[in-house]
């Protein structure tokens, strides 16, 4: 019942090892991956373990997809995005800085 979390967290060194030290978003995603692949274990091996702990799964599984939206929409809408995304560079609509 402990595999997932042996699981993520292999993936997470994995992911860990992947990242870029000079790349700045390399690093960010490999830390958010590295996170995610080991609550996800965590929380499989929870609901084996104890099956009344199986809805904590459900948290994760619609907030951070709600975050993701919410921090692209954000993104847009700032004009902090990376170089390239819609609304990067921009004047905000707010202040008119850039």
């Amino acid at each position: 019942e402990l595999w997932p979390s042996v699981g993520g967290a292999v993936l997470a060194t994995v992911a860990a090892l992947a990242a870029r030290p000079d790349d700045l978003a390399s690093v960010t995603r490999s830390e958010i991956a590295s996170v995610l692949v080991v609550m996800i274990g965590g929380l499989i091996s929870a609901s084996l373990l104890v099956p009344e702990l199986a809805w904590a799964a459900l948290v994760p599984a619609v907030l951070l997809p709600l975050d993701a939206i919410a921090s692209k929409r954000a993104a847009q809408i700032t004009g902090s995005g990376p170089p390239g995304s819609p609304g990067a560079g921009q004047a905000t609509p707010a202040t008119g800085v850039q």
